[in-house]
């Protein structure tokens, strides 16, 4: 099982923002591509935690999110002291799958509604490699009402501005 390695870095910044104890965070590295979200997340997580969610599901169903939900929400809560990072890399090619016959994006919301019910023991970082408009110009989507300059300024430091 990989774990977010934190010996010897009592003073750093990540231990004091995620609280790690010695058994470390649970670390789901996806990387995005042309296809199911859902069920890439779903493997990481059925390979690295020992889940067991593709085996029990059929791609494409609201019973594999359920279960996938379930599963990230059970290794959030196990990992006192500690939780789960969900890194998704690549995530415009899982958005780009999305606009074809691909997940519903709202996916998405729902996940980051679960990671906020886990009381920060579910950490959720997407990796873009293109602003949001670059992916929805490729797709034929024009934004009706531009981003926020506030937002958008954050979005090319890489981080969110609130």
């Amino acid at each position: 099982m990989d774990v977010l390695d934190l010996a010897g870095a009592q003073q750093s910044d990540i231990v004091s923002v995620f609280s790690a104890t010695k058994d470390g965070w649970l670390v789901l590295p996806v990387v995005g591509h042309r296809g199911s979200v859902v069920d890439a997340v779903s493997s990481c997580l059925d390979e690295f935690a020992g889940t067991s969610v593709l085996r029990s599901t059929k791609s494409g169903t609201r019973q594999r999110i359920a279960l996938l939900f379930k599963a990230l929400a059970e290794q959030a809560a196990e990992r006192v002291g500690n939780g789960v990072l969900l890194v998704i890399d690549e995530l415009g090619k899982f958005l780009e799958a999305a606009s074809g016959d691909g997940d519903d994006i709202y996916f998405y919301q729902e996940l980051a509604d679960l990671a906020g019910r886990c009381k920060g023991r579910l950490i959720v970082v997407g990796i873009l490699h293109q602003s949001f408009e670059q992916y929805a110009h490729r797709l034929g989507i024009v934004f009706k009402t531009p981003c926020s300059p506030r937002w958008s300024e954050g979005a090319r430091r890489g981080t969110m501005a609130s």
